[in-house]
């Protein structure tokens, strides 16, 4: 394969703009290469190429498109301890049509985990996402996601195990479809050996595939929820038109089934959007969502004035209630978010008009919500909650789960919040007097609460 063919495979597969000196690495095998140098050669090789498009001087993207999912696609494995709290370690692959093109295996995590979040995460982007069935697979790669870069995973997955019986039943109609092997394990628990056999079926699902003519993300995901019926309202206490009206507002949703025990809760920056995707048969449909609509009778909201708001009363919900489905997300302490551990007043919308939330927190003592009316607020009560937490020593027993889940989300919308920086104030009459700027000049339609 010539040079050039080599560099449009690898911007194929990576569909995002790629560093001249990753290119020089990654098709010339240049290694020690300066940037410099790295940016001229890569130039020299591609700019007369009409097929290549140069970005900036450090940049080229491949400007043909395509809509098939098998352009870039990715299959990871992941491997925890035995209370399922730690992950150990974590095998990527990355395929571009039926061919892997890069293999990586990171472990220890506990070391650079931030650098280890952000190369996953790089690496998985929004591209199709082949894991081993069952909830605990994808769970423990959005936990470990979440814990060193506080980020979701947006990549859509795909069991390996679902697609077989998918295309398995599909060769049952169409006898010129040949049927293929359920995944199982050999005796040799090695987990490099584990990993090597999912990638080896994923490829051989890809190859079923795309011979089935599917040509692009939809046609993937239709594929996929195939075998999901539409969801019948009648079996539930509530109907289409409840669904319909829901606010596009951030908030919790509780679900129950018929015995009135709570089966899930979940969170939303828009409940509208959200609880809609359980109800659809275009949404990738995933093993809980299936699981939700066959225990689901009713569904109680509950509306917050923020995501942020939203995420604490979730995670309170969950601790209370311990629903059957929930697998709450194990919360440890970020050390990569040190930077964004200082006392201050974050200001966010409410739920009731002509209100505003206070959120005071002081790292490793208290995290306390306090909501005003902005045109009237209470300044006495204000000065003593202000008083108590940041001017007078506090003893209280901190929610470091909660105060996790605050410093995450802040380190996500520092540029969009407002707040007060209680490092650069001295006096109680000093903070008071912005704090009542702040609340009055306060605009909603300004604060980050819907993404």
């Amino acid at each position: 394969m010539i040079i050039k063919e080599k560099a449009a495979d690898y911007l194929r597969c990576e569909q995002k703009p790629v560093k001249a000196s990753e290119l020089a690495e990654q098709v010339l095998g240049l290694k020690n290469v300066t940037h410099k140098a790295a940016v001229k050669i890569i130039s020299s090789l591609l700019e007369t190429d009409d097929r290549f498009k140069r970005i900036d001087d450090d940049h080229w993207e491949w400007v043909e498109s395509g809509g098939s999912p098998f352009k870039s696609w990715n299959v990871v494995k992941v491997f925890s301890s035995p209370t399922f709290l730690d992950t150990t370690a974590i095998y990527l692959a990355q395929g571009c049509e039926t061919e892997i093109f890069a293999t990586h295996m990171f472990s220890p995590l506990d070391e650079e985990g931030e650098r280890i979040g952000n190369q996953i995460n790089d690496r998985v982007e929004e591209k199709p996402l082949f894991m081993e069935g069952g909830m605990r697979q994808p769970g423990l790669l959005q936990q470990f996601i979440r814990n060193t870069i506080g980020r979701n995973v947006m990549a859509p997955v795909f069991y390996v195990d679902k697609l077989v019986r998918l295309l398995n039943a599909d060769a049952e109609v169409c006898k010129d479809h040949h049927r293929i092997n359920d995944l199982s394990y050999s005796n040799d628990n090695h987990p490099e050996k584990q990993f090597e056999q999912v990638v080896e079926k994923s490829l051989e699902l890809v190859e079923a595939l795309i011979a089935r003519g599917i040509q692009s993300i939809t046609e993937l995901i239709e594929f996929y929820n195939s075998n999901i019926t539409p969801a019948d309202f009648l079996s539930y206490a509530f109907d289409a038109d409840f669904i319909s009206n829901l606010p596009r507002a951030p908030g919790i949703y509780i679900m129950k089934n018929e015995k009135g025990e709570i089966v899930y809760v979940g969170k939303a920056k828009s409940l509208f959007d959200r609880v809609r995707t359980y109800f659809s048969t275009t949404e990738l449909m995933d093993e809980k969502i299936e699981t939700i609509r066959r225990s689901l009778y009713t569904l109680e909201i509950i509306r917050t004035g923020s995501e942020l708001e939203a995420l604490l009363l979730e995670h309170e919900w969950i601790k209370e209630n311990n629903p059957a489905i929930n697998r709450q997300i194990q919360v440890h302490p970020g050390l990569f978010l040190q930077k964004e551990r200082y006392p201050r007043i974050v200001f966010l919308p409410s739920s009731t008009e002509g209100r505003v939330v206070l959120m005071l927190i002081s790292p490793g003592k208290v995290v306390k919500t306090v909501e005003v009316d902005q045109r009237a607020p209470d300044l006495n009560s204000l000065k003593k909650e202000i008083s108590a937490i940041f001017f007078r020593s506090v003893s209280a027993k901190v929610d470091t789960e909660k105060e996790e889940i605050v410093i995450r989300w802040l380190s996500q919308h520092s540029e969009g919040i407002t707040s007060l920086d209680m490092r650069s104030l001295s006096t109680i009459d000093e903070t008071l007097s912005l704090v009542k700027q702040y609340i009055s000049s306060f605009s909603p339609d300004e604060a980050v609460i819907h993404i």
